[in-house]
């Protein structure tokens, strides 16, 4: 927890390199999957763009695996939890949704509470760490009232 906390208040060093998105996200997407089949949720990954990030990978990996403690949390046994990677002229789009549980009418309404990532030490962590890679992180739901939590990071021109 410790860690955790530092990471929250203090600046992060990280040690970016450059990576083709997709070969990192199907190293970090590996490691996750086995975490979601723990959790008795599956878990799938769609590519519909790829673009060279700056990425410190292993801290990448934990604001990852944060999100889908996240959502395995607000998922049931069998369901499953989906990673869309698209892009924007700017910024590599990464969604993460799940299909299990409609949220609850007090959820959807905290999505939109800025609080919302404070009040959610393991989202808090990992939007940390994706703003240190000058990245943005969000929560929405869907048209069906279930999860998203969206990702985008800056491209390397």
């Amino acid at each position: 927890i410790r860690a955790h906390t530092d990471y929250l208040y203090k600046k992060i060093s990280l040690k970016t390199h450059i990576f083709y998105a997709e070969n990192v996200l199907n190293d970090v997407f590996h490691l996750i999957a086995g975490y979601a089949e723990l959790r008795k949720v599956k878990f799938f990954k769609r590519y519909e763009a790829n673009a060279s990030i700056y990425l410190d990978k292993i801290l990448f990996y934990q604001a990852c695996l944060q999100i889908i403690r996240f959502l395995c949390d607000h998922t049931e046994n069998g369901d499953s939890i989906f990673a869309i990677i698209g892009r924007t002229e700017d910024n590599l789009v990464l969604n993460f949704q799940n299909n299990g549980l409609v949220l609850s009418e007090e959820l959807l309404q905290s999505l939109n509470d800025p609080s919302f990532f404070s009040a959610n030490l393991d989202l808090n962590f990992a939007k940390k760490i994706i703003s240190e890679h000058g990245g943005t992180m969000f929560a929405e739901y869907n048209s069906e009232k279930r999860m998203c939590i969206k990702l985008m990071l800056p491209i390397v021109k």
